[in-house]
């Protein structure tokens, strides 16, 4: 899929459930950078609290309760990840 190392993409996968999706885990292991669907979903959330209320959002409180939910727990497992060497043409 990714040959060419030497100008890698970011990698932005919306999805924030489950965290390591087969997308992310398989663009990771080729060195991209990626933005998780969890830290859209959080920085989302931060600017539509500021632009309601007119305060500064809670920013660090707003991080910890998305990552707790969307984080595995201990013990659970993530999906594998996929082949999407089969996607390409």
């Amino acid at each position: 899929m990714l040959e060419d190392t030497s100008s890698l993409p970011v990698v932005l996968d919306v999805n924030y459930k489950p965290y390591n999706t087969p997308l992310l885990l398989q663009v990771v292991e080729k060195g991209c950078d990626v933005v998780r669907g969890s830290e859209m979903l959080w920085e989302q959330g931060v600017g539509q609290f500021e632009l309601w209320t007119g305060r500064k959002a809670p920013y660090g409180v707003m991080k910890k309760v998305v990552l707790d939910n969307c984080l595995p727990k201990d013990g659970e497992e993530e999906e594998p990840p996929a082949d999407l060497s089969k996607l390409a043409p």
